[in-house]
């Protein structure tokens, strides 16, 4: 899987079961500056940049959106739809810093019910704080 962030910041690579690559794209080019990430996430179904996230512990202040998609001051906030062991789906945020070559754990963790035992893909919604769509065979559910 390959993804960009809203704001054309980062490249993120899904390339193997727990592996995540994260690539400068600042400038208009791939940088030198790259982040290599063991995820603790085995079972990745699915990842997606959101829009408009806030990061855990932002002020009211530091609230207002920046051009691209985050806010101002704000790191890109990336999800990842899982699947546990047990065959339970799962959603999890983390915040990327490129700059210190960090992924760090982001503002929400959801454990999906028995209903989305089909999910399978993340949809970042526009003009929101965060939200994404949840898409399975039988439903959507909207976090």
């Amino acid at each position: 899987m390959l993804i960009t962030d809203p704001g054309k910041r980062l490249v993120a690579m899904h390339l193997y079961d727990n592996l995540l690559k994260v690539v400068d794209t600042r400038g208009g080019r791939f940088a030198d500056l790259a982040l290599n990430v063991r995820l603790e996430e085995m079972g990745v179904i699915d990842v997606a940049f959101l829009h408009d996230a806030v990061e855990s512990g932002a002020s009211s202040a530091s609230s207002q959106p920046a051009a691209g998609g985050a806010f101002a001051g704000g790191h890109p906030v990336l999800a990842l739809l899982h699947e546990d062991a047990d065959g339970g789906k799962h959603v999890s945020t983390y915040i990327v810093n490129i700059d210190e070559a960090s992924l760090s754990p982001g503002p929400w963790r959801v454990a999906l019910g028995p209903a989305d035992i089909d999910a399978h893909a993340l949809i970042p919604v526009p003009g929101t704080r965060a939200g994404v769509i949840v898409a399975g065979g039988n439903g959507f559910r909207y976090k």
